[in-house]
């Protein structure tokens, strides 16, 4: 691993003891030119000396940077965020962000119950007043399998506690009592909790998926914790007051930290003058840390570290001057950066790339070639923010998101969905819509109602089946519903219990689904038997444009575009199916593929259902390959009769490597000289002539289909946070 090869040298320059050293003889220390991870590296260091550190960041951003970087050098180090609630003073509490307000408060837990640690935060972060730490085991509460407690006396404290009631917990602060099942949607963990009860007694607690409903784990005990950063009737502390005087503080120079706590308390001010006229709003320093409070709070540290900007000035005795310098500027530039790393072997210094992937990692491998005496690097699949060059330790740190301009986020998680009706498609329900059971078939929705079962009241939701058939569907199966979607302004035909008619029904599909399977195993047979181009490996032309890629791939976007150079490369025809909702990456598979096939003097045809997205495309096709004598045109009712008649005579004459357009593709007058690749955009949305003269190529041109995810279900994450769709890859049978 580079990062503990990075880590190990920077230990053996003495640099980190010398910072030690200084802060042990005097109670503060400047630090200049400590330049990008290399701050982190530090940090790192420090926390062997000291139990806890607290760093206060510029800005939230820098935070999540710091905190992402600490993780990656020393992933079994407890390392605590502690982000802003990005909200403006005086907001509608309804408006935050709830996400964040979680993130905080299980902080804030965090903060109160780690012995060693190092937390995380920003100015913006810390200007909020929160709960404080006496607070935190009053307002807990602790709850165990096997205990008794009066549920009505858990809804009293839960209600103390500002949690809403609702039929369902769909976010956290909200709770749902039906019968015997208390559902409570808290501050903290990532799942609701659900506490089945045999009269006063706890019987199950379990964690569940709030849109499924489906059980996630069983556990014996749970703490249910409030929102800590605005807890009912009770006075607010600052943040730095969860830290003792022994605490090193570790933040940018204290000028500047201290003139941006003082603007944001202005800014408090100002919107709560805005508001004067409501009478029940909290006075600015009862919700917020003013510029006094703040340097009062930063006096308490017997130790500090300021990390100030490279010219800012300060006393001689107290200030200490790394040798760091920034990671040069290499623009995606290769040969650039081949020059750099055999300039810093001349000067002993190791080049360390971390790459965001093993796909960037594979092409610096193709790019660079093997390491030596006079050009001597390290690759590794690791990711820091920024990179830094610091020869008293031998070092020259980069990052590949830096080598090629593009902008680099810390990685977070998201929860998954799991399938069946959601919470929100069930709350948007409306008395009458349509719902299908997979098992009983289409019905109503006739709301909720509460039924007893073997002395248990219960909430359940009904549905009106033919003849005015019920069906009563418990919130714990609602896995079986989901809402009915068929042709726009066409009524479905319900179902009639225990007719048998909607068993038929899914056997026929069954039937017709095997009788498509069929067809395409004829198809695929056909195919099989047919021997396609192969088309080469990839070269460095084909890596170069891959590693100036402005965005960092997500692990579903690198399967497929791995999936689809594969079959490329094999002798029979491709006739691959890639699925992601719209402006998620698409592009760029089909586009790889493109200069893929153009590399080995190969055209290609990319078909797209309107005139508007031919134009997108062909915008796109050629910025991402300007740098390459490729040629890209554009095929539709954009272009005039005889500039299309250029563009076909040109495509059979072999001038063309490139054509974007819509159906006018499949005409009759347009030939190719040596059309490999077919790209087909959005298929659904061809008519059936156009799929039936697509099926004729099928057979012996490699096919790529570009679909998005209306027509899948499978949810995914995306390396910077996002929700997103993952990308289906549909081999051949």
């Amino acid at each position: 691993m580079s990062i503990s090869f990075i880590r190990e040298h920077l230990k053996k320059s003495d640099v980190f003891d010398n910072i030690y050293d200084r802060l042990r003889s005097d109670s503060s220390l400047t630090l200049k030119k400590s330049i990008g991870a290399l701050n982190s590296f530090l940090i790192d260091a420090l926390h062997a000396h000291y139990e806890n550190i607290i760093v206060l960041s510029e800005s939230d951003e820098g935070a999540r940077f710091l905190h992402a970087d600490l993780n990656a050098i020393s992933p079994d180090k407890k390392v605590i965020l502690f982000p802003s609630s990005n909200s403006k003073p005086y907001d509608n509490q309804q408006l935050r962000d709830t996400a964040l307000l979680v993130q905080r408060s299980e902080a804030l837990q965090e903060v109160n119950e780690q012995p060693h640690k190092i937390v995380i935060t920003s100015a913006e972060a810390i200007f909020e007043k929160v709960a404080p730490p006496s607070a935190l085991d009053e307002v807990s509460i602790r709850l165990k399998k096997g205990e008794e407690i009066d549920p009505e006396k858990l809804r009293g404290e839960l209600v103390e506690q500002g949690y809403n009631t609702v039929k369902f917990v769909d976010e956290p602060g909200e709770f749902a009592i039906r019968g015997g099942i208390v559902d409570v949607f808290p501050f903290s963990g990532e799942y609701p909790l659900r506490l089945e009860f045999f009269g006063d007694e706890i019987d199950t607690i379990r964690e569940f998926d709030a849109n499924s409903q489906r059980s996630i784990a069983f556990l014996n005990e749970a703490r249910i914790i409030p929102d800590l950063n605005n807890l009912p009737d009770r006075e607010k502390a600052d943040f730095l007051s969860y830290f003792d005087e022994k605490t090193l503080l570790i933040t940018s120079d204290r000028t500047f930290i201290v003139s941006k706590i003082d603007d944001l308390y202005k800014k408090a001010e100002d919107a709560y003058e805005e508001h004067s006229d409501n009478d029940s709003l909290d006075l600015p320093e009862e919700l917020f840390m003013s510029m006094e409070l703040f340097e009062e709070e930063l006096d308490q540290f017997e130790h500090s570290l300021y990390v100030a900007d490279v010219n800012a000035s300060a006393k001689d005795d107290k200030t200490l001057t790394l040798e760091a310098k920034p990671q040069p500027d290499f623009h995606g530039n290769f040969n650039l950066l081949r020059e750099e790393i055999t300039r810093n072997s001349k000067n002993n210094l190791i080049t360390v790339i971390l790459c965001d992937n093993t796909g960037q990692q594979d092409r610096f491998e193709e790019l660079l070639g093997d390491a030596s005496d006079s050009f001597d690097y390290l690759l590794t699949v690791e990711t820091l923010h920024e990179g830094f060059v610091y020869p008293p330790a031998g070092i020259a740190a980069y990052t590949d998101h830096q080598i090629f301009n593009r902008y680099h986020r810390p990685k977070t998680k998201r929860r998954k969905f799991h399938g069946g009706i959601s919470f929100k498609e069930l709350k948007d329900l409306s008395m009458g819509d349509f719902v299908v059971h997979v098992d009983y078939g289409i019905g109503k929705f006739l709301g909720f109602k509460k039924i007893k079962v073997k002395d248990t009241e219960q909430e359940v939701v009904v549905l009106q089946y033919k003849d005015d058939s019920t069906l009563y569907v418990n919130v714990t199966s609602l896995h079986k519903l989901q809402k009915y979607s068929g042709k726009e302004g066409t009524a479905p035909r319900i179902t009639k219990l225990g007719s048998g008619s909607w068993a038929r029904k899914k056997a026929q599909t069954k039937k017709k689904v095997k009788d498509i399977a069929r067809e395409l195993i004829q198809l695929y047979a056909k195919r099989k038997a047919q021997t396609a181009y192969d088309f080469s490996p990839d070269n460095e032309w084909q890596i170069e444009l891959e590693a100036n890629f402005e965005y960092e791939e997500t692990p579903d976007q690198y399967e497929a575009i791995k999936s689809v150079k594969s079959d490329m490369e094999s002798e029979h025809p491709m006739d691959r199916l890639v699925c992601g909702d719209v402006g998620f990456g698409k592009t760029e598979v089909a586009v790889r593929a493109a200069f893929k096939a153009v590399l080995d003097h190969k055209q290609v045809a990319v078909l797209v259902p309107t005139t508007i997205l031919a134009e997108q495309h062909s915008k796109t096709f050629k910025q991402r390959m300007e740098k390459f004598p490729v040629r890209v045109e554009a095929l539709s009712r954009f272009r005039t009769a005889k500039e299309q008649k250029k563009v076909i005579h040109d495509l059979e004459e072999g001038e063309v490597d490139i054509v974007i357009g819509t159906h006018r593709l499949l005409s009759k007058d347009v030939k190719f000289k040596d059309l490999g690749l077919i790209i087909v955009d959005e298929e659904q949305r061809f008519g059936v002539t156009a799929k039936e003269k697509l099926k004729k190529f099928r057979a012996t041109v490699d096919v790529l289909t570009l679909n998005s995810y209306a027509h899948t279900k499978n949810p995914a994450v995306l390396s910077d946070g996002r929700t997103r769709p993952e990308c289906d890859q549909h081999s051949t049978p």
